[in-house]
């Protein structure tokens, strides 16, 4: 089904199992120059799970956080993931903020009857779109400025959203066409970058 309908297979840095990129599904990453902030992998997954629960409450969500993921009413609506390199830390999350037109289920092999993994497997169980459970439409802005707050709160932060700047696009661009558009890093995670080390404040990315 995925090459029938042209969806390509991309690799994640933070690896785990497969996920779903569709429209509606908005991504939440927070890059931070000194993984220590946020302490051990545990810590950093149980700060970020908060601080996006607490974005979503202030929508009207009753929110409640598991392991490495966040719930509404049992069903699954944001699973997170993390990579460190260095002293830098990457911990992102995904989350449903509207329905596909294709369920995801027609979609993923672990969601199908019989599913046994070949590498790293994955944890399907059934998921929900925030706007399905706040019983109506939420845009993905009103969701990232809920997300914003959320994150605002957790670490007693003001975020400013700027433009990315001239340098920040460039290598943007070198990453993507140097390993994140490279076929051998997406099936093999061979691909290989030289290493750039750039000093700042954290960073979030919806």
């Amino acid at each position: 089904t995925v090459r029938r309908l042209g969806i390509p297979i991309l690799r994640r840095v933070s690896g785990g199992g497969a996920v779903v990129q569709y429209p509606g599904n908005m991504n939440v990453s927070l890059a931070v120059p000194e993984a220590r902030r946020l302490g051990t992998v545990e810590d950093a997954f149980a700060r970020f799970g908060e601080a996006l629960a607490r974005g979503l409450q202030t929508l009207g969500a009753s929110v409640a956080r598991g392991d490495h993921l966040l719930t509404l009413g049992g069903r699954k609506v944001s699973g997170a993931a993390q990579a460190r390199r260095g002293n830098a830390l990457l911990v992102h999350a995904t989350l449903l903020v509207a329905r596909d037109t294709v369920e995801m289920a027609a979609l993923l092999r672990a969601m199908q009857p019989g599913y046994e993994p070949n590498g790293t497997p994955s944890r399907p169980r059934a998921t929900i779109a925030l706007g399905e459970a706040l019983g109506r439409p939420v845009g993905l802005p009103e969701a990232g400025e809920a997300v914003v707050r959320g994150l605002g709160a957790a670490f007693s932060l003001e975020w400013k959203s700027s433009e990315l700047t001239s340098s920040e696009r460039t290598l943007a661009e070198e990453l993507e066409r140097a390993r994140y558009r490279s076929r051998e890093w997406n099936e093999s995670g061979r691909a290989t970058l030289r290493s750039i080390r750039r000093a700042g404040a954290p960073m979030i990315t919806l």
